[in-house]
């Protein structure tokens, strides 16, 4: 029976993965939903507002 021999010792501390260059626009698309809504929001703040004070 035929043992395949290691190239090199066995390490049991986990190996990690090689780094990918980190993205960084799904962040930047986050502030621009988030302030996308923020003035949708406040637009409907101010337009009840408006009609509730015209009453």
């Amino acid at each position: 029976m035929t043992v395949a021999s290691q190239s090199r010792l066995f390490d049991p501390r986990p190996r990690r993965a090689p780094r990918r260059e980190a993205r960084q626009w799904p962040l930047g698309l986050a502030v621009l939903v988030a302030s996308v809504l923020n003035a949708v929001v406040w637009g409907g703040l101010f337009a009840v507002a408006k009609v509730f004070l015209n009453l």
